[in-house]
């Protein structure tokens, strides 16, 4: 589906690069043509509006909560908003998208380009049959795609296709007041309601319809996302899906209407559009969607896509291995049990004749620079951490993998040293991941893996 998108002005940054008045009004003056006057109007008002989006989004009894998304200080004189380790889009009004990229350099400096691995590795984290649409090249040729039209897109494709499928039907239990017998009399309200009405029965039954928690809970996604869109296509989809589900109540209680959805196996199609209803619902969910009126945000933490992102392209590649993710079965204190230990990323045979060894790896979203010291900026803590998982798991190779930038430690295909203990002959290696070229970055690392 072509994303096409009513006239908005998209700003697009990186994380930790500082956002400020000045770079809003440069949007609206000098692109937008607007007076000097009325730019500078927008751009105090749109700044203002995003520092209090900033406020009133952080946990009210915990203040620290803000800088876990932004920091607000002051630089040079200004006021600037700083992006910490998340990245997604901020709708601001009608009038403004602010999009927030990973902090990579590519070897050409291309938004685009980012915008496209970004997009890659939030695909890792869901589910979507018709997903590889959404995300093709075709979706991302216009400049002002933003990567908010695209997510939702994707939602309203897949209820499209859940649509088209059917909708489930449920029996639902209703009690009225009628004319005939239906199910079960309940005496006591009839004695209330109907001490006049001898041709009424109070009565409790169950009706089969497609008036439930499940169906009630995306119809609500599909009207926010209809009145939070920019794009002519997505506004078209969402309203013919609001028409398919006239059947079909809006949920008035998000909470209790998540309590009582049931998925089984005749669910297929589902799952994966409550996931994402409870993000965009602003229910719990692997980000934060949330605002007032005038701004929402739906942004995403880049240690768990970059996580999750080499794991299932690992799956992909290594055929003839076990890639685990998150594997718990180890115990920092085993008496009492203490402190699961979870790698990142656990690799095991499937033939259990290999002699090949089994390998922990754990990612890490952090840019190594070209440092002085030998650790190039690694935690000491990063370090116990990994020595511990090499003991706990009895592994003796763990790989500490973190994102490439042209200007990185490496050398041409990536690996930059290994660390060997004398002791126990216990390893860490450190290995860089081009996200531009993952592929051939995750089949050089299996070489370097098991070349020895």
């Amino acid at each position: 589906m072509k994303i096409s998108v009513i006239d908005m002005e998209v700003i697009t940054v990186r994380e930790f690069q500082d956002i400020s008045e000045d770079t809003i009004f440069d949007v609206f003056y000098k692109k937008k043509k607007n007076s000097k006057d009325l730019a500078l109007s927008l751009s105090k008002q749109i700044f203002k509006d995003l520092k209090e989006f900033i406020y009133l989004s952080a946990n009210q009894e915990d203040t620290s909560e803000i800088t876990k998304f932004f920091k607000i200080q002051m630089k040079r004189g200004k006021e600037v908003i700083t992006p910490q380790n998340y990245v997604g889009v901020i709708s601001i009004s009608d009038k403004i998208q602010i999009e927030i990229l990973p902090k990579i350099r590519l070897l050409q400096d291309d938004d685009k380009k980012l915008r496209k691995i970004f997009l890659r590795m939030l695909e890792s984290t869901l589910n979507f049959e018709n997903k590889h649409s959404l995300f093709n090249d075709a979706n991302l040729q216009e400049e002002n795609i933003s990567i908010f039209e695209v997510l939702i897109a994707m939602y309203l494709e897949q209820a499209n296709n859940l649509v088209k499928v059917g909708l489930k039907s449920d029996y639902i239990s209703r009690e009225d007041n009628l004319n005939f017998f239906k199910g079960k009399f309940l005496v006591n309200q009839h004695l209330k309601v109907n001490s006049f009405r001898k041709d009424r029965f109070y009565m409790s039954f169950d009706e089969f319809q497609k008036d439930r928690p499940e169906n009630r809970l995306i119809k609500s996604t599909i009207h926010k996302l209809k009145k939070l869109t920019k794009s002519y296509n997505n506004e078209r989809l969402a309203n013919r899906l609001l028409s398919d589900f006239d059947d079909v109540s809006f949920s008035k209680n998000y909470f209790f209407d998540f309590s009582q959805v049931k998925l089984d196996r005749n669910m297929n199609g589902y799952r994966e559009l409550l996931e994402w209803s409870k993000i965009f619902l602003n229910d719990k969910g692997v980000s934060t969607f949330s605002g007032n009126s005038k701004v929402t945000s739906l942004l995403f933490p880049m240690e768990k896509l970059f996580e999750s992102y080499v794991a299932q392209q690992m799956a992909k590649l290594y055929k003839d291995k076990r890639v685990i993710s998150q594997v718990g079965k180890g115990y920092l204190f085993d008496v009492p049990r203490l402190y699961q230990l979870r790698p990142d990323i656990y690799i095991k045979n499937r033939d259990f004749n290999s002699k090949d060894k089994e390998i922990i790896l754990d990612t890490k979203w952090k840019l190594l620079k070209k440092l002085r010291s030998n650790n190039y900026g690694i935690s000491q803590a990063d370090m116990y951490q990994m020595y511990v998982y090499s003991q706990k798991y009895d592994v003796d190779d763990i790989y500490l993998l973190f994102p490439l930038e042209y200007d990185s430690p490496e050398n041409d295909n990536g690996f930059v040293r290994k660390l060997q203990s004398i002791v126990d002959n216990k390893s860490v290696s450190i290995f860089l991941i081009d996200l531009e070229h993952i592929e051939d970055s995750l089949l050089e690392l299996k070489k370097v893996m098991y070349s020895e």
